[in-house]
């Protein structure tokens, strides 16, 4: 999904949290962070942001198994990194990144046509915790063209639903769009839940870090769109 969108969709729901607006500000680094990196490593190749960053975007799971052991590692993930952490800032960051992940999965698997092909649309929509095994079935994600078994009908060009000029069409990707929306309420208070209070009650106090401005001001040079970033999604809440 554009960052445009994950934004907006992440702020929706920070909106409606009491999390300090600074607090809020971290998250959003940590959300966005993703496609940054993502711009550091297409301009100067590296490795290991190029495979630590797939993690979170859904990419080159070839069916329904492999996705759901995603699900499992982005659970155990949270858990882990969030229950010990006692950095304010490092853990919210860590909830923007998580929160990308989540979001990315509707927009970067073939889960919503799977659903539509069963009749299901619009706010009927599974969220992955609401899940019908036959959307397990023919499930996978996108699939870069250097992974083994790569098929062009996987390529990310033909699958995402990043925006609303995607191959599905606008009304998809808005139901797309609503949809992360909604897995992003869910994980938010569950990633919440697993921060210890001791990080809680010093949040107040959490700040991005020094990079955050020169990074966000270069992801909007290289990868905002206006257009997009002010489009109304239907059924999205403004922002």
């Amino acid at each position: 999904m554009r960052f445009e969108f994950h934004e907006r969709i992440t702020t929706a729901v920070l909106r409606t949290s009491a999390l300090p607006v600074a607090a809020q500000r971290v998250v959003l680094w940590g959300n966005w962070s993703v496609d940054y990196y993502n711009i550091l490593a297409a301009h100067w190749p590296s490795p290991a942001v190029r495979t630590q960053n797939l993690r979170f975007h859904f990419a080159n799971l070839a069916d329904g198994t492999e996705v759901a052991a995603h699900w499992d590692w982005l659970t155990t993930y949270g858990r882990r990194t969030l229950t010990g952490e006692r950095s304010p800032g490092h853990a919210l960051y860590q909830v923007g990144r998580i929160l990308h992940a989540v979001q990315d999965f509707y927009a970067h698997t073939n889960w919503v046509e799977l659903a539509l092909a069963q009749g299901i649309s619009g706010p009927d929509l599974p969220t992955w915790e609401e899940r019908p095994p036959a959307l397990l079935q023919n499930l996978y994600s996108f699939a870069l063209p250097d992974s083994a078994g790569y098929d062009p009908a996987r390529d990310h060009a033909a699958l995402h639903k990043d925006e609303p000029g995607c191959p599905a069409g606008p009304l998809v990707f808005a139901w797309t769009a609503q949809l992360a929306w909604r897995a992003t309420q869910f994980w938010w208070s569950s990633l919440l839940s697993w921060l210890p209070h001791t990080t809680l009650h010093r949040l107040p106090g959490a700040r991005p870090g020094p990079w955050a401005w020169f990074s966000r001001r270069l992801v909007e040079q290289l990868y905002i769109r206006d257009d997009l970033f002010q489009a109304p999604v239907d059924g999205l809440p403004s922002v």
